[in-house]
């Protein structure tokens, strides 16, 4: 199993982006959470790579609850949808694309 697992990763790609442009306290100020944020931005990633949405996985931890359990989350939208497409137009404006989110 050790080989066929070394032989499925040596056919993928990775590649990591350190953004330090601003962090969660600055995403809390776009009155976001920076997990919500996190989600728009891979549904946006994953429109302009493949032109369509689909719905992304996400564990969610629903601890607070009687005997907590990870569940699933499916994070696509109709509002990361509306947001993805205003970002891809030229001619949107910024304030258009804040409304979206």
């Amino acid at each position: 199993s050790a080989r066929t697992f070394d032989t499925i990763m040596s056919t993928k790609e990775l590649s990591v982006l350190m953004f330090h442009g601003y962090g969660k306290n600055q995403i809390k100020k776009f009155k976001m959470s920076p997990d919500a944020f996190a989600q728009v931005a891979i549904q946006y990633a994953y429109y302009l790579t493949f032109g369509t949405w689909r719905g992304t996985y996400e564990s969610t931890q629903t601890r607070s609850f009687l005997h907590g359990r990870t569940e699933v989350t499916r994070s696509c939208s109709v509002e990361s949808v509306a947001f993805s497409l205003a970002m891809t137009r030229n001619s949107a404006a910024v304030r258009d694309c804040h409304s979206k989110l």
